[in-house]
């Protein structure tokens, strides 16, 4: 498995517990694979308790400008995790 660090761009809360993230992805070539409904296996940057990784869904992509976004529903102590991360979190 390949990691690539991406850089949260936004991450806004759609409904209660149902957020869109968008992060962009300095790489490419990470893109030419990359369709939406694909999985990404996603770490939880600074959190020693979210040691496994998530899998989270693709929403949409954006190649462009090298962009994707997901959508996530906080269920456990990961993706809440997630719905702190703040624009420019890499």
């Amino acid at each position: 498995m390949e990691e690539i660090i991406t850089t949260v761009l936004a991450n806004r809360s759609l409904a209660r517990d149902t957020y869109r993230m968008e992060l962009h992805c300095p790489q490419p070539e990470f893109f030419d694979a990359f369709r939406p409904g694909r999985f990404l296996q996603v770490a939880i940057p600074d959190k020693g308790e979210c040691l496994l990784r998530r899998p989270f869904a693709v929403e949409r992509v954006d190649r462009q400008r090298n962009r994707f976004t997901m959508v996530y529903v906080i269920r456990g102590k990961g993706s809440a995790a997630l719905s702190e991360l703040s624009p420019g979190k890499a």
